[in-house]
């Protein structure tokens, strides 16, 4: 089996109590400040473009510049305010999206590492369900239902 692991991952107790602490520190912000949009909310308020974010942009920069054109209404601190925090928002999701697409590129190769050494444990177990020792018949009856004939044959070949 070693010479087919593709990676080798372990987390120690303290590496793992940290991540879910970092992570748990972040739920906590983001959940004190998130709202809950219902599906209906999601539809009505949407998603700006990227044709959108450059109208935003432009408008950040004049009002900047021209505050004279300033809408009486508009809350110039709140503006920049959202403003920031969304910049802040997409940093923070571009961030977690490569951790996520870094955690799903470890799992995948974790997956086959345990799906190989899976089915050479099965095949061990039938050989010797196949040759009648005793405690591998239940092992190899209870383990084959996973396995079609026509399956069972291209899995094992896959895995040699």
């Amino acid at each position: 089996m070693s010479s087919n692991d593709l990676i080798k991952v372990v987390f120690t107790p303290e590496e793992r109590d940290a991540i879910n602490q970092s992570l748990q520190a972040v739920a906590d912000i983001i959940n004190a400040k998130a709202p809950v949009l219902s599906n209906d909310d999601r539809r009505k308020y949407g998603s700006v473009a990227d044709r959108n974010k450059l109208v935003i942009n432009k408008a950040k920069t004049y009002l900047g510049q021209f505050p004279q054109f300033k809408p009486v209404k508009l809350d110039n601190a709140e503006f920049t305010n959202d403003y920031e925090s969304r910049s802040d928002i997409e940093t923070f999701m571009m961030n977690m999206a490569d951790l996520q697409r870094k955690l799903t590129d470890i799992k995948i190769l974790l997956d086959h590492d345990n799906y190989q050494a899976a089915l050479a444990f099965y095949r061990s177990v039938r050989y010797n369900a196949q040759e009648k020792v005793a405690s591998a018949i239940p092992i190899y009856n209870d383990l084959k239902q996973y396995f079609t004939h026509s399956e069972s044959n291209a899995e094992e070949e896959e895995a040699e």
